[in-house]
């Protein structure tokens, strides 16, 4: 078990509550007793139906290592298969209101973080896209939680989406059309057996209604 004071990765969030360990890996993988190899039955019935959409089967998760997800996670029969398929995927945390007792304990055997975070003490949200950001907007509403009185939730993209929730989103404005011009100058170069080095472009803020304005 390697152990760790600080990490930053990439969240994949995972909006069901009382999602049981059955369900994080079915019983046919069950067999299996070393831990490798665990990662193809993760989220199996779910990642595997037809033209699926569930967060860890679109491309941008794939590299996945926090799991945001709902109330009650873990909870079912005491597997421990669930927590070595989470592990065997990449995740080193698991952020949630609340576990099942035992998937928590076999999270700290292997060395998986479990993050209790309740509703009431989230702040300000930071959410990966727009499209995300408005479904963190319509969760908030329904837990009787202001934007942003209580909350403030801030998009990225600045796509039609921020401009008519509820309230308008605060959101992070990509050059979309400079983006798209340098991608074909940098696709041309690798064409013609030139080096294409990385490229970081300006984004900017776009301040709407659902953060509280600044000091000054």
């Amino acid at each position: 078990m390697q152990a760790f004071k600080n990490f930053t990765g990439l969240v994949a969030p995972l909006d069901r509550p009382n999602v049981d360990t059955d369900q994080i890996i079915p019983k046919q993988f069950l067999k299996s007793v070393v831990r490798s190899g665990l990662a193809k039955g993760l989220f199996f019935d779910w990642r595997n139906q037809p033209d699926s959409q569930f967060v860890l089967s679109q491309p941008r998760f794939e590299k996945a290592n926090i799991l945001v997800a709902r109330a009650n996670f873990g909870c079912g029969s005491s597997r421990e298969h669930a927590v070595w398929a989470l592990a065997d995927f990449g995740f080193k945390a698991v952020v949630a209101p609340s576990f099942a007792d035992i998937f928590k304990n076999n999270c700290l055997k292997n060395g998986i973080l479990t993050i209790e975070l309740k509703a009431a003490e989230v702040d300000a949200i930071f959410a990966a896209s727009d499209s995300m950001a408005a479904g963190a907007l319509r969760v908030l509403k329904a837990a009787g939680r202001s934007v942003p009185g209580d909350v403030a939730v801030v998009g990225f993209d600045d796509s039609l989406i921020a401009r008519y929730t509820s309230p308008p989103l605060t959101t992070v404005a990509q050059p979309i059309r400079q983006l798209g011009s340098e991608m074909a100058k940098m696709l041309v170069s690798l064409i013609d057996g030139e080096p294409a080095g990385p490229l970081i472009l300006p984004t900017r803020l776009v301040i709407r209604e659902s953060t509280e304005p600044g000091p000054g």
